[in-house]
């Protein structure tokens, strides 16, 4: 991996009030979490504490080279009442902002991320469309307010989310169940961020200034069919993209409307976004009225589906509405042991990067782990760790890899090597290249699994080869392992991590890489490499080693897109080098005998 980040392109770190500051505001979520509907039991007002500690938090950002913070104001905090504004909590949010752009960060602030003060819930919050008023008041305040430290707004975060988890599905405050007031909710949601656009941009105007931008943080999906051939899942799959994400990302962004967006005197055609904020996680995939992950594929530690492609196709659909730079507001993925976030990260900007796209910021979710929704505690997306009840800051492995992106402009294949975020192709064949490993995963999975001690005592049997062998004409293949079921189902498990390969655990294990067995797995992914290989290179002209010749030289200039849809393939093929392409076109060869 080597790529350069766009010219101008802002790195930098989202936050929300309500997962990190802690304190007793009495908002929608608090009320959530004393009716019992938080998976781990934890209080968001224990959370991270950011409110008392928000210079520490400050510095720890500068001290990561962060360029720009996504944060945002706790609407229950500064208006606890109808009407009534908190001047001292109004005072500490402008100081937050202040040291930040006293620092060189460049703050965008959300108005709305999910979280309502009780007097507004018990109105009926955004299923009311008299309640836009409130928001409106409320958002000239903030912005009457931060207008001289804030030129850029988010209006609603995952406004989609909102109202599909609170209205539809009843995961989220308020626990409604009801396809009709989640429409309702989309409706009044789209109405308020148009009215919002136009009064934030007016109220800045009115105090000078000329540079303002808004927009909404979108949190959409790549939906895809389970089956791309079954029209069954092609239609399910537009149904849920529609339902879920489209029709309000073009209400919002044109003023258009189309199901499940009704009719509102606000929502008349225009262009309400300075920018298109970008909230991507996850791609679903479809078969039915329900979606999921597809087979085989990588996942988050909260089972979502792994698609660096998503992020270009999702921002691919919003140009489509309206041409307007990109700004990915939130990308990261929930990954509890620190395993896989450096690999995210790398492969998700490399997608933004090697597009066309117009991506001036990027902002990881999150800065430090916190309190997620109904999750609690219990899922970990940040770049910085909480140790101890103190809540002691730790900058986890990806925080420094993340740090160094920014410093380098990119990621290098030093630094990619060095953060140990690239995999090698485990055909069943050569040991040559499978060193001193730090770590082995399941091979149709994206986590690791511990090295099993009958595993490690095995592998100690077998000389350690060379970590950079000379390049041969013959793969040599390691002893393969005749060993009893229990351990054969431990290999089956492993593929092995290299001093250039996923460095996962910290403290090196000592593990020599014994030959993998073959199972159907591995087949299916050696198949990607052999079919190219048979339709494109076996032409009956090239010899065995220029076959190898052409697919290595084939695979550096135009990376594994040249021989699959995916990076991920079911026994985790990434770019493999000469040794493994000679191994598997060796395999192919006997195969076909």
């Amino acid at each position: 991996m080597n790529f350069q980040l766009k010219p101008g392109m802002l790195l930098g770190v989202t936050t929300a009030a309500t997962r990190i500051e802690g304190g007793a505001a009495d908002s929608s979520w608090r009320r959530w979490y004393a009716q019992g509907h938080i998976k781990d039991g934890s209080d968001p007002a224990a959370a991270v504490d950011h409110f008392g500690r928000w210079q520490e938090d400050g510095a720890l950002m500068e001290e990561l080279g962060v360029q720009c913070c996504r944060m945002s104001v706790e609407w229950s905090r500064v208006e606890p009442e109808d009407g009534v504004f908190d001047q001292q909590a109004i005072a500490r949010y402008r100081q937050e902002l202040q040291d930040l752009t006293d620092r060189g960060i460049r703050p965008l602030l959300t108005l709305h991320h999910f979280s309502n003060p009780l007097w507004l819930e018990d109105r009926g919050a955004f299923a009311s469309s008299d309640n836009i008023t409130c928001f409106l008041r409320y958002v000239r305040k903030m912005v009457e307010s931060f207008g001289d430290l804030v030129s850029e707004y988010v209006t609603f975060n995952a406004p989609n989310l909102y109202a599909y988890n609170g209205w539809l599905t009843g995961a989220w405050p308020p626990g409604k169940r009801n396809l009709l007031d989640m429409a309702r909710v989309m409706t009044n949601l789209a109405a308020a961020h148009i009215e919002a656009y136009g009064l934030i941009r007016k109220t800045r105007l009115q105090m000078g200034f000329q540079d303002t931008r808004v927009g909404a943080a979108l949190h959409l999906r790549a939906f895809g069919p389970e089956d791309s051939a079954d029209p069954v899942h092609r239609f399910w799959a537009s149904r849920a993209e529609q339902l879920f994400q489209g029709s309000l990302a073009r209400a919002m962004c044109t003023g258009r409307t189309g199901f499940p967006i009704g009719r509102h005197p606000a929502i008349v055609p225009g262009r309400y976004c300075d920018f298109h904020g970008v909230n991507y996680y996850a791609r679903s995939t479809v078969r039915g009225p329900a979606d999921g992950a597809a087979k085989g594929r990588p996942v988050s530690d909260l089972g979502w589906e792994i698609s660096p492609a998503g992020i270009v196709e999702v921002c691919e659909s919003l140009c489509r509405l309206v041409p307007r730079p990109i700004y990915i507001t939130a990308n990261g993925t929930c990954d509890n042991g620190e395993h896989f976030r450096a690999r995210y990260i790398a492969e998700h900007l490399e997608a933004l990067c090697g597009s066309g796209l117009p991506v001036e910021r990027y902002f990881h979710d999150t800065f430090c782990d916190g309190w997620e929704w109904t999750e609690g505690l219990s899922a970990r997306f940040g770049l910085v760790a909480l140790e101890g009840s103190d809540r002691e800051r730790r900058v986890k492995w990806s925080g420094r890899f993340y740090s160094q992106v920014i410093a380098q402009g990119g990621v290098s294949e030093e630094l990619y090597r060095e953060y140990g975020i690239s995999t090698v192709l485990v055909a069943g064949s050569s040991g040559s290249y499978f060193h001193k490993a730090d770590c082995v995963i399941q091979m149709n999975q994206y986590r690791p699994v511990e090295i099993t001690e009958s595993a490690k005592a095995e592998a100690e049997r077998f000389p350690m080869p060379p970590s950079q062998p000379p390049r041969q004409t013959k793969p040599q293949f390691a002893r393969c392992v005749k060993a009893d079921r229990a351990f054969r189902e431990d290999r089956m498990k492993m593929k092995t991590m290299g001093r250039d390969g996923i460095s996962i655990n910290r403290d090196t294990i000592d593990v020599r890489y014994v030959e993998q067995l073959v199972d159907s797995e591995q087949l299916a992914a050696l198949g990607y490499l052999l079919k190219y290989a048979q339709c494109h290179v076996f032409d009956g002209k090239k010899t065995m080693g220029q076959a190898v010749d052409y697919l290595e030289k084939l695979l550096v200039e135009k990376g594994l897109a040249a021989i699959c849809e995916s990076s991920y393939l079911p026994c985790g093929l990434a770019m493999p080098r000469r040794q493994e392409i000679f191994a598997c076109v060796n395999r192919y060869r006997k195969l076909m005998i």
